[in-house]
């Protein structure tokens, strides 16, 4: 299983009271004790020589002279790093000014992290990505590390260089550079929740020049100016993904700031915490939260772990808007199935429902069509043809990062002969004619058709081609 509990000594630099909970055969801390000691197999450090190889290793956090070249983002310039998790976690860390305590504190608490995690089943199968965010101007903007079961955590994180300036002062940090690179740049294979975390106390670029994102990332867009919103909304179609933010003292800093926030994710997914050191209790709770816990249940759970009642009750009133939320069915979880977004691997999807009759109607249709209609096939039309086998492998490499308008919402593939209706909506011409064929009503709205009236639609043909001249040199 990824992502087991492993044993390390806790740094010594915290004053709070003792945070123990017991996992049945040994004790895990959270209290920066000198004489507790995390165990567990797969455990990166051996029982001979915990104390020095911990040692040796906290000496490392942060005091990295540069980019080490394991982290660079540009490694990925051509194929994207790859997570095989079912629960993959990226954190985010903004590494300038005053945020550039959180990796170590985040680090300190990883045991704590895994431990809970495992003992009270929040997740199974588990990797961690770290992500260090600094700014444009800074001579290391982005570092990245792969997605690393336990026993790989402290190796990874400790090679993160914090070498972040204070940021400028138009208070903008380059965390869009992170949400640009866990769009584009890494592919979830047997993903089923995955998270992204950003620890961040400033708010993110409107747009980022393309020559930015090419410099500082290695990869191409297609965009001259990369809007900041755009590539978190896109975030937010791959990652469950929420803001844990600092606040400012600077009142109407502050407001402006999470104005920004607000519009991008949505008040729900902001947790605002003053104390980093209640992050990772603030992270285990979202977490729990989402993937069914209810806000008292993990109350009891930190309860059980030996939190002061200060800390419960900051970390239970920022998740409060969150849980209601979810409780309510304002806000949609992403998850994400073993399939490649091809026709047969989004049968398999609803076949995969333990009872049809659970299903909605629309599910139920889409389920029925997936089962009879088996693809296109332009062996009628050679140049179709053509143009099908040039799409399929973006569509194969691309999985989950082409833009929605490109893809046709029956096939989840690039438009080949797309065909539009008077509405806007834009199908594939065989797929919309094989609905037609079971259905009257919109595979989409789900409304009933008066009368069926649709046109090819070349400007969609024409920007689908575009997009493709422009992704094909990525290809292998």
């Amino acid at each position: 299983m990824g992502g087991g509990y492993y044993e390390r000594q806790m740094s010594s630099n915290d004053n709070e009271p003792n945070e123990n909970f017991n996992t049945g055969n040994f004790s895990i801390s959270d209290s920066y004790t000198s004489n507790q000691i995390f165990g567990g197999e797969g455990s990166m450090i051996s029982n001979s020589n915990t104390l020095d190889s911990y040692n040796s290793q906290r000496n490392k956090i942060g005091r990295q002279n540069g980019l080490h070249p394991t982290l660079d983002p540009r490694n990925y310039k051509e194929k994207n790093m790859i997570s095989t998790a079912k629960n993959p976690v990226v954190f985010a860390l903004d590494v300038t000014g005053s945020m550039s305590e959180w990796p170590q504190i985040i680090y300190d608490k990883m045991p704590m992290f895994f431990g809970q995690i495992l003992m009270n089943k929040y997740l199974s199968d588990l990797q961690i990505s770290f992500c260090a965010v600094a700014d444009y101007g800074d001579e290391i903007t982005l570092q990245v590390t792969e997605f690393s079961n336990a026993h790989e955590i402290d190796e990874r994180i400790s090679l993160l260089y914090l070498g972040g300036g204070m940021g400028p002062m138009i208070r903008h940090e380059a965390y869009e550079s992170s949400g640009f690179f866990y769009s584009y740049m890494v592919d979830l294979i047997n993903c089923d929740l995955p998270f992204f975390f950003l620890t961040c106390d400033e708010d993110y670029y409107p747009s980022v020049a393309q020559y930015r994102i090419k410099k500082k990332l290695g990869r191409d867009s297609e965009f001259e100016e990369i809007k900041g919103k755009k590539i978190f909304q896109d975030l937010q179609k791959k990652f469950n993904v929420f803001i844990i933010k600092k606040p400012y003292n600077d009142k109407k800093i502050e407001e402006g700031e999470i104005d920004q926030w607000i519009g991008t994710v949505g008040k729900e997914r902001i947790l605002v915490i003053d104390n980093p050191k209640a992050s990772i209790d603030l992270i285990l709770g979202t977490i729990a939260i989402t993937n069914g816990r209810t806000l008292e249940e993990y109350e009891n759970d930190m309860k059980n772990r030996g939190q002061t009642q200060d800390r419960i009750k900051e970390v239970i009133l920022s998740l409060k808007i969150y849980h209601d939320a979810l409780k309510n069915g304002k806000i949609k979880i992403i998850r994400k199935k073993d399939f490649n977004d091809n026709l047969e691997g989004k049968s398999q999807e609803y076949n995969n429902s333990n009872n049809i009759q659970e299903l909605n109607e629309k599910d139920k249709r889409l389920k029925i069509f997936y089962e009879k209609f088996k693809g296109v096939d332009f062996r009628h039309d050679n140049y179709l043809k053509e143009l099908n086998e040039n799409y399929e492998k973006v569509d194969r490499d691309f999985h989950g990062k082409i833009p929605e308008e490109y893809l046709c919402p029956l096939t989840n593939k690039l438009f080949v002969e797309p065909v539009k209706f008077k509405d806007g909506s834009i199908f594939e011409n065989q797929a919309i004619a094989k609905w037609l064929q079971m259905y009257d009503v919109h595979p989409i709205t789900e409304k009933k058709f008066e009368n069926v009236n649709y046109v090819k639609d070349y400007k969609t043909l024409m920007d689908v081609n575009e997009y493709y001249e422009t992704v094909k040199n990525l290809l292998d």
